[in-house]
């Protein structure tokens, strides 16, 4: 009976530093959709955004890994569309998947484009959309 409890006791002192390597050692920068690590070092330039003819939004980017790091297949782009280009009206979160590996330095057009049925817009508020908090995860 004391034998079990000694092993119990053992097994105890080594899941303890186990669990706290776990808990503490683990990345802060999780904050993508899925829990998924940030990239850091990208840079992204918006060459055009608006609504297609079939009322889906969609955003064209030039994204550069400027970061010492490749960027391995599949890794992900989240932005948020806007009504507006005040960023008062929010219409939509999209995380776009990409097949492409980009090492560092390298530069890759993407487009992202989803249905605006959470924010449908009139014609003449087509120029006043906007997309910001463009970001890349793992």
């Amino acid at each position: 009976m004391m034998k079990d409890k000694r092993k119990g006791n053992q097994m105890k002192k080594l899941l303890l530093p186990l669990l706290l390597f776990l808990v503490i050692g683990c990345e802060n920068n999780i904050t993508g959709i899925d829990n998924r690590p940030r990239y850091e070092d990208v840079s992204f330039t918006v060459e055009e955004y608006g609504l297609n003819s079939w009322n889906w939004w969609r955003v064209n980017l030039i994204v550069i890994n400027t970061s010492n790091e490749l960027f391995l297949k599949p890794w992900h782009i989240e932005v948020d569309f806007y009504k507006d280009s005040t960023f008062s009206t929010f219409c939509q979160h999209v995380r776009a998947k990409v097949d492409e590996g980009l090492y560092p330095g390298d530069t890759l057009k993407v487009s992202i484009s989803t249905h605006g049925r959470d924010c449908l817009i009139d014609e003449d508020d087509y120029l006043t959309c906007a997309v910001t908090n463009i970001q890349a995860y793992k």
